[in-house]
């Protein structure tokens, strides 16, 4: 039987040459030779994480259950249901990964969960050993980090698996939960989606303008939910609310996002009739920023017939 010396100095030399399987290998010897010693935790954590990333699905799923079997009041167990849950819905097992994300939302809200961090004894010398571990990317997360980016990715995993009353659910005791995150704007834009299809438009309109007013929301976010409000506005009738969101669009930023530039061309369309000089303007613009071929040709054109009509206008006034 190897020496935990021998087997840990493996695991440090193969991850340093990049030799996974026998990263793995040294992982589940020290795992079987050593079952009681605390460096079996995290082993278990980067078994389950290189047969992840070796693609070995049921491999991992074999290395985790025994891991939450043995080790269910381990505080690195987390990582390794964080892990599952994700490659569960890279694979789209959407509705198996929205059950680890469920049970990692019951772990880590237990009070009886103590994360690695908040726990006053030191971890084992060979999880705090970056060389070691250098694999494991990730932070050690608290409780409250894993909570947000397990509540966040349920509700995902329910909306792509098709179940959108529980992904609708879930978004909003999210957005409840933690109001200050910078992903609430990305699920506001997610409800907006779900309602859109449901036929819910006055629900959606609200989501889609929550999204276009959250200054921490991606830029994109914000020019892609101020176009689709202006098109659901548009669609009701609602002339003047609807230029007044299409306004918006005109200090977004980057200048040549694509949906930016849908909702300026919306906006200089509707302005024709009643304010031509900024018509002008913002065909002027849309010719200058657009990088789509087809819309800066319609900009020109019309540019050119609005500078027709300006100066017939002029002319006749004259």
């Amino acid at each position: 039987m190897a020496s935990l010396d021998a087997l840990v100095q493996q695991v440090e030399s193969a991850a340093a040459a990049g030799r996974e399987s026998e990263v793995q290998d040294a992982c589940a010897r020290l795992i079987a030779q050593y079952p009681d010693h605390p460096m079996v935790e995290p082993a278990y954590v980067r078994l389950v994480q290189g047969l992840v990333a070796a693609h070995d699905y049921s491999g991992a799923q074999r290395a985790f259950d025994a891991f939450r079997t043995l080790h269910p009041q381990s505080t690195l167990l987390p990582e390794a249901l964080l892990d599952m849950a994700g490659w569960q819905y890279e694979i789209g097992r959407y509705e198996q990964a929205s059950r680890s994300y469920t049970d990692l939302v019951a772990m880590v809200t237990n009070a009886s969960f103590v994360p690695e961090g908040e726990d006053t004894a030191p971890p084992p010398i060979l999880w705090r050993s970056k060389q070691l571990w250098k694999e494991h990317q990730r932070r050690l997360r608290d409780r409250t980090q894993l909570e947000r980016l397990a509540r966040f990715n349920q509700a995902l995993c329910y909306e792509q698996g098709g179940n959108t009353e529980a992904a609708l659910r879930a978004y909003e005791r999210f957005r409840a939960r933690f109001p200050q995150d910078e992903r609430t704007a990305e699920a506001n834009f997610h409800e907006a989606a779900i309602h859109v299809a449901a036929g819910r438009n006055a629900e959606a309109l609200a989501r889609f303008v929550a999204t276009a007013d959250a200054n921490m929301a991606p830029a994109a976010l914000r020019s892609e939910s101020v176009y689709r409000a202006g098109l659901l506005l548009q669609a009701a009738r609602h002339t003047d609310d609807a230029i007044a969101i299409y306004r918006r669009a005109q200090t977004l930023r980057p200048v040549d996002d694509a949906f930016r530039i849908a909702s300026l061309a919306a906006l200089a369309q509707m302005l024709e009739d009643r304010e031509p000089l900024r018509a002008l303007d913002i065909y002027r613009e849309i010719a200058e920023c657009s990088t789509q071929p087809s819309l800066r040709a319609v900009a020109l054109e019309r540019l050119a017939v609005l500078e027709r009509d300006s100066a017939v206008a002029t002319a006749t006034r004259g």
